[in-house]
């Protein structure tokens, strides 16, 4: 009788030390691999969000965002959004404050001075949004949405023959180049570029 009842409470010993143990937690190294996955992931979704146009998609976007500064304070790339989000809402001094933020925390974002200089644009400074606009190409030339919206600015000119739209034309012809490259799934956005170039060159 005694020797079923002690096995017994050795099962039950097992299983409860069992249930007890903790699993087994990643190092710090492989903690921060998968926190540096799950940002690029959110940031990818969170800009699907962004393109979609559906109802509540500054919404979500937003929560992706906020999800990433949770997981890494400041990060650049999600003030950036956030920045994006306040300026499509027409909150132009949170938008301001969120760009400035992201460039002030990594000055090689160039992403940030441009979307600084749309701001700018919308809120009438022409020359602070030409500025910005060249800034954002100096530091990454590859930057083709900065070139585009740098030649729209710069063809704005009244005067037909300035030397500023012949430099818009330029800078225009240069985005172009790049949108091919980087981006071939934005082919068909590229038709008005293709518009304005014809438009200007007559």
């Amino acid at each position: 009788m005694i020797w079923p009842l002690f096995r017994f409470s050795f099962l039950i010993l097992c299983l409860c030390t069992a249930c007890s143990q903790p699993t087994a937690r990643p190092s710090s190294s492989e903690f921060e691999g998968q926190k540096e996955q799950m940002i690029r992931d959110l940031l990818r979704r969170a800009g699907h969000e962004l393109r979609s146009g559906k109802e509540d998609s500054l919404l979500r976007a937003q929560s992706h965002y906020e999800l990433i500064l949770e997981l890494l304070p400041f990060e650049p790339r999600a003030l950036d959004g956030l920045g994006c989000i306040a300026f499509r809402l027409g909150r132009n001094l949170a938008a301001e404050w969120y760009f400035k933020k992201a460039y002030e925390k990594n000055p090689a974002y160039d992403r940030s001075l441009e979307h600084l200089a749309t701001l700018q644009l919308r809120l009438g400074d022409v020359f602070l949004a030409e500025s910005l606009y060249r800034k954002a190409i100096a530091i990454n030339p590859l930057n083709y949405r900065a070139r585009n919206n740098l030649s729209l600015l710069l063809n704005d000119s009244q005067a037909p023959e300035s030397e500023k739209k012949g430099e818009g034309i330029r800078q225009l012809l240069k985005a172009e180049v790049l949108f091919f490259d980087p981006a071939p799934e934005f082919h068909d956005q590229l038709l008005p570029l293709r518009a304005n170039i014809m438009l200007q060159l007559r």
